[in-house]
């Protein structure tokens, strides 16, 4: 696992090396930023990096030093399998650290098909695996909702987010996942508007799905229309 990680890590430094201009005012790049020093006191499974660094402003003046500690993680393909001919979504259901460890008194959540870029994998390869993996799943196509960071101000993290179109009769749903990795997923099947339904009472907690699922809603009558 710690291995697979660093080829991971080092897979979401090339995804991002090679990504498009997103800078909102196409102004700062990379090459303002002056590093001053750098620390890693923690390097297993996810990372930890403290930085001291300096950037230039707006105004071209350069900022005094700050300091900045960042999560280190992988990039990650996030999936919302739908069924556009029986007009149904797949959720998956599963413990999360991250809610336990904020003390949430249900750290099981209901979210999307999930899983880190491998070193030398493609998200669209991830997004093909992990629903095989993860629901037993063959994705027929596979549209992309968008991709982004999803804390900037103290994570690496970086989502590629898919809808996958799929064959999703009942008996899909049940409990999957890979063994060797302590996998325990509960598939879930929802209509359409019981989904949607749930999404406007703010019943989800996972905000990448929040996100698919608005985006889904804005797209369902034309991916039904072409099925």
């Amino acid at each position: 696992d710690g291995w697979r990680m660093i080829d991971s890590r080092a897979q979401a430094r090339l995804i991002a090396a090679a990504a498009p201009d997103f800078g909102a005012s196409g102004q700062s790049r990379a090459d303002d930023i002056e590093p001053l020093s750098f620390r890693r006191p923690y390097a297993r499974f996810f990372a930890l990096e403290e930085h001291n660094l300096r950037f230039r402003n707006f105004d071209g003046r350069w900022s005094e030093p700050i300091e900045r500690a960042v999560f280190i993680g992988a990039d990650a393909a996030l999936v919302l399998p739908y069924d556009p001919k029986r007009d149904v979504v797949l959720l998956v259901e599963q413990f999360r650290s991250g809610p336990f460890a904020r003390g949430d008194r249900f750290p099981w959540c209901l979210e999307p098909i999930a899983g880190m870029v491998d070193g030398g994998e493609a998200p669209e390869d991830t997004a093909r695996r992990e629903a095989l993996e993860e629901a037993n799943l063959t994705v027929h196509a596979l549209l992309s909702i968008g991709s982004g960071y999803a804390s900037p101000g103290d994570a690496t993290g970086f989502y590629h987010m898919f809808c996958a179109l799929t064959d999703l009769p009942e008996t899909l749903a049940g409990v999957s996942g890979v063994e060797s990795e302590s996998e325990n997923i509960k598939s879930h099947i929802l209509s359409a508007d019981h989904f949607f339904e749930k999404l406007d009472a703010g019943a989800f907690n996972v905000i990448p799905l929040q996100l698919m699922g608005h985006w889904l809603a804005r797209h369902r009558e034309t991916l039904r229309a072409r099925a």
